[in-house]
């Protein structure tokens, strides 16, 4: 986000009264995303990141089972982690690699078995 001072000749340019500014004041033109959040997904949100380690080691752990469920098939492949990286796993990506599997058909046999897809 970048800031930059706002030059305005009270005389000739119209003012708007906003940010609590006055017309003589000099204002501040914000460049970038401002995020409004209300006090309620504020502490919605803080509850969530003082779970943060708790539910990404839940992430792992899940991720950990998929990988052993999957380890003897050998046209499933999992996505790559660096050894230097530790990943979140928000998703768990696979990649198919055989023809014969309609995407749509797989998927359907997973949310049916309970899986979140």
């Amino acid at each position: 986000m970048a800031f930059q001072p706002l030059q305005r000749n009270p005389a000739t340019q119209p003012f708007r009264n906003s940010f609590g500014a006055t017309p003589l004041s000099k204002g501040i033109i914000v460049t970038g995303i401002i995020f409004l959040l209300s006090e309620l997904a504020i502490s919605l949100a803080l509850g969530e990141f003082e779970q943060l380690d708790e539910l990404v080691s839940m992430r792992q752990n899940v991720a950990k089972e998929f990988e052993r469920v999957i380890a003897d098939c050998d046209w499933l492949i999992p996505q790559k982690t660096p050894q230097d990286h530790v990943h979140s796993f928000w998703t768990y990506a696979i990649l198919i690699v055989r023809n014969n599997i309609d995407w749509s058909k797989m998927r359907n046999f997973f949310t049916n078995l309970g899986g979140d897809g």
